[in-house]
């Protein structure tokens, strides 16, 4: 699983989860058995928000995130989604992991 956090410039945490929203809604377009989630704190370090995308290693994830950002429905709008989603976040505040589920 790919679990990543981001921070919210202040005042924009409601925007920044409707912005990752968008993205998951992108995502299910392509491929429906994805599964992301978005999480907004409730308690604990303020303005942070955590993404999860499930997939099955570093490898598998890195293909699909190529095919998504090279789909024809998906490419046209990713300048504009990361120029708004940089006018909205903290750069460099926040974490980028791989989990493996033990088995």
């Amino acid at each position: 699983m790919n679990r990543r956090t981001f921070t919210a410039s202040k005042p924009h945490f409601e925007e920044v989860l409707e912005l990752l929203g968008e993205y998951g809604d992108l995502l299910k377009s392509i491929d429906s058995a994805a599964v992301m989630r978005v999480y907004g704190i409730e308690f604990g370090r303020v303005d942070t928000i955590a993404r999860e995308y499930e997939v099955e290693s570093l490898t598998a994830f890195e293909r699909a995130l190529a095919e998504f950002q090279d789909h024809p429905r998906v490419k046209p709008r990713l300048p504009t989604w990361y120029q708004q989603w940089r006018q909205i976040t903290v750069p460099g505040g926040g974490t980028n992991e791989f989990w493996r589920l033990r088995d």
